[in-house]
């Protein structure tokens, strides 16, 4: 919502207009839901905005908005359509940035380095593996082996 005061220069409508658009811009798409309710709230909330900028003080202990609420919901009908294309054009947009935003991804482990060869990475988990049998598995030489054999390689 404008914080500043509107210009006086502008029509209402267009001032109403202008609001609607900012609040679309800011992501907030309610006066395009297809609930009048929902829809005419959202304006209704722009209007009343627009009046305390205005300077326009409470009407019945609700701030006055700038445009009558009839008239509001003249222009949210009048303007639905270039509201529609502006919401279209806003959420391309943010798909087009979020889209260039995104980093390549990087090749996947299985496929290694250019050389062909192994990364550094796989060959030291082939040393490792030698070392210990995994849990709760023995290698097939330690369980061929005899404990005459296990006692003599410790020796």
């Amino acid at each position: 919502m404008p914080s500043s005061p509107a210009p006086s220069n502008k029509p209402k409508k267009d001032q109403l207009r202008d609001a609607l658009v900012e609040q679309i811009r800011a992501g907030d798409l309610r006066v395009l839901d297809d609930s009048p309710q929902v829809s005419n709230g959202a304006a209704y909330r722009a209007n009343m905005e627009l009046g305390k900028a205005a300077g326009k003080g409470l009407k019945n202990g609700k701030q006055e908005g700038l445009l009558a609420d009839g008239a509001v919901r003249t222009a949210v009908k009048q303007l639905l359509p270039e509201l529609r294309q502006i919401a279209e054009e806003e959420r391309a947009r943010r798909a087009a940035a979020a889209a260039s935003q995104r980093a390549p991804e990087p090749a996947p482990d299985h496929q290694g380095p250019a050389d062909g060869g192994t990364s550094s990475a796989d060959e030291s988990r082939e040393r490792r593996e030698p070392e210990a049998p995994g849990i709760g598995h023995q290698r097939g030489e330690e369980a061929d082996t005899s404990s005459e054999e296990r006692e003599a390689a410790l020796a």
